[in-house]
């Protein structure tokens, strides 16, 4: 994902089992896979970007946060999870707009999530882990991680377990790592998920040592998609391969940016992924 001098918010949209057995094959072959999550919001749903500022020129929570955490409300058996972004990170200090965009995510039942580039793991750790401690003392409602422009490549593994430690250590619970395509095993476990695709497109598959893993280790972005071009099929089919979808009609040309607003139909992706 470029990094643009703005906000970027990521929700996850997590999904709860109902009461009824569900006896389709594939279901019952897909938890025996899938182990139960370990953590509160490793149960699949929807990565949202959106680059916006969090209140409007009145000083109100902006009406795209407002959204998300309406959104949050309505699909009262799944959790958002909006990932912010104030210039590439936490900002250069405490913002009372951002704080108060976050509270009103938090007091609508979102989890919140904090946005920190690695340039593919050359960025020193020490920068890195200054963004991560500044979300959590500047920001403390916000205690999930989004680590971007993570590398594909075998060689900085190590870079992105210890960041993953190190943010576990100062009380975030959730950490998902960005290369925006796909990556190779030796990843899986460095974060708790991986985005292995981000493009103008739904995936129609993905790598196949893939499957030998929880689908609760990936998710995908897709944008520029028309309302009348969504594919609910092939997000429903996704489905069993990554835990975490978003698909927007943002970022069509010449819009450049396809994460300052976020999708006209949102709320039917939403219940594509709801249980």
């Amino acid at each position: 994902m470029r990094r643009i001098r703005s906000a970027l918010m990521i929700a996850v949209v997590v999904g709860c089992g109902g009461t009824q057995e569900n006896t389709d094959p594939g279901t019952i072959a897909r938890r025996m896979r899938d182990p139960a999550p370990a953590a509160y919001s490793q149960v699949g749903g929807s990565i949202i970007p959106l680059y916006s500022w969090p209140t409007d020129a009145n000083g109100n929570v902006a009406a795209a946060w407002s959204f998300v955490a309406s959104e949050q409300q309505k699909w009262s058996s799944i959790a958002v999870i909006p990932i912010v972004n104030n210039q590439n990170g936490p900002g250069p200090s405490f913002d009372a707009n951002w704080a108060k965009g976050i509270a009103a995510l938090v007091n609508g039942g979102c989890k919140v999530a904090g946005y920190v580039y690695t340039q593919y793991g050359k960025r020193s750790l020490t920068k890195v882990e200054r963004d991560i401690k500044n979300w959590r003392t500047w920001y403390p409602q916000v205690t999930a991680l989004f680590l971007d422009e993570m590398s594909n490549t075998a060689g900085k593994e190590s870079y992105y377990s210890t960041l993953t430690s190190y943010a576990r250590s100062i009380g975030f619970d959730f950490v998902v790592g960005n290369p925006g395509t796909s990556t190779i095993p030796s990843y899986i476990g460095t974060v708790d998920t991986l985005v292995v695709y981000e493009n103008t497109a739904v995936p129609t598959s993905f790598s196949a040592w893939q499957a030998n893993y929880s689908r609760y280790n990936f998710a995908t972005l897709s944008y520029a998609i028309s309302s009348s071009a969504f594919p609910a099929s092939q997000v429903s089919a996704n489905n069993s391969s990554v835990a975490y979808q978003y698909v927007t009609d943002d970022g069509a040309p010449p819009d450049r940016n396809p994460w300052d607003s976020v999708s006209t139909y949102l709320d039917t992706l939403l219940g594509l992924l709801s249980p």
